[in-house]
């Protein structure tokens, strides 16, 4: 395997002192094809990049991740948990989520799950960089070098971690935020985009249909005011009206090595 060179300090304008660069990112999450069309229709309409980690087999994520251009656009999300559909050892794991990915360099564990042989053996298999780490609203983020040698792409903005916050998904009282300085990693996930997620409760309460293939089913239970969706849509318009970059992640890291 060729040596990566990876820079101490990234020197490439992609990730400037005054400005915000954005990296959209989903975990694909074992979601139903209705959430992840969701998602997909949404990045696509607008022409923002989307950077997905998968966790199984999409037809729809293939057909739009498949060709060779794109192929390493897309990463590995694996489970490293106890009872894991993914495996019951870490190689396990690995040797799954490449059998879903082959081409993947990239990875987020669920749970931002991560010790220090697991990255090792992740490295060992050809990942050169991930977004292992949530740095929540925390202003003028850069890549990190790991010890390990990935390059590491801190996650700025999580829906999730929004919602378990209990805090309002009124994207005005966060705007600020999202002008500051540096590097703006955003992490959704379909179920929760799908059906526009308000709360923690609603999640839990929603979270069966998960293994639910029935579009008509999401469609009926989608929250129909303020919530997850509503979030990043006024988010995505935020981006598109200020002329900010977006990028994929796979570009920034090809930039920056």
């Amino acid at each position: 395997m060729r040596e990566q060179r990876i820079l101490p300090v990234p020197a490439a304008s992609l990730v400037p002192s005054d400005e915000p660069v954005f990296c959209f990112t989903t975990d694909v999450e074992w979601a139903p094809e209705w959430a992840i069309a969701d998602v997909l229709s949404f990045f696509r309409e607008r022409g923002i990049p989307l950077t997905p980690f998968v966790t199984h087999a999409s037809a729809l994520i293939r057909e739009h991740y498949g060709r060779p251009e794109m192929q390493k656009r897309a990463g590995l999300h694996p489970n490293f948990l106890s009872n894991s559909s993914h495996g019951r050892t870490r190689d396990e794991v690995i040797d799954t989520v490449f059998g879903l990915w082959p081409e993947a360099v990239s990875f987020r564990a669920h749970c931002f799950y991560e010790d220090s042989p697991t990255i090792f053996a992740l490295k060992q298999r050809g990942i050169c960089y991930d977004s292992n780490l949530c740095l929540f609203l925390q202003p003028s983020c850069v890549p990190l070098l790991h010890h390990s040698g990935l390059l590491r792409f801190p996650v700025f903005w999580e829906d999730d971690v929004h919602c378990d916050r209990e805090l309002p998904f009124r994207f005005a009282s966060f705007e600020s935020y999202f002008e500051t300085p540096g590097l703006k990693v955003i992490n959704l996930h379909p179920l929760f985009f799908a059906l526009n997620v308000p709360t923690s409760r609603f999640y839990t309460s929603h979270k069966h249909l998960n293994g639910n293939a029935d579009p008509e089913a999401g469609r009926a239970a989608r929250h129909p005011g303020i919530g997850s969706k509503t979030f990043l849509e006024e988010l995505a318009d935020h981006v598109l009206k200020r002329g900010a970059a977006a990028v994929y992640l796979d570009d920034l890291y090809r930039s920056l090595i």
